[in-house]
């Protein structure tokens, strides 16, 4: 038969309450990190559309370069959409080995 391990509760209840107060201490109410904990981070959308000259959708590749770069391909329609957060952004296509000059968005 197995013997039971047992703690001593003087040993628990010191292991609690130091939980209990390294909980607390992390991110005190009153702190600018617990408010930026509580913020939700801000996005907006980028949207393009990818046509030729006579307005036909293209499936292209679209890359977007900024604070945080993506590429992506454009649906049926010729749309492609991302979230990015607020800032300056480069955007431009490539399509069956050209690519348009970059545009600044």
């Amino acid at each position: 038969m197995r013997r039971r391990l047992s703690v001593p509760r003087w040993l628990s209840l010191l292991l609690i309450s130091l939980w209990s107060i390294a909980i607390s201490i992390t991110v005190p109410p009153g702190s600018p990190a617990f408010g930026a904990l509580k913020q939700k981070p801000t996005l907006g959308w980028l949207s393009t559309r990818v046509v030729d000259r006579n307005g036909n959708p293209l499936g292209a590749i679209v890359v977007v370069r900024g604070i945080h770069s993506r590429a992506g391909q454009t649906d049926g329609l010729g749309y492609y959409k991302v979230a990015v957060p607020p800032g300056k952004y480069l955007v431009n296509a490539v399509y069956g080995g050209y690519s348009t000059k970059a545009r600044g968005v």
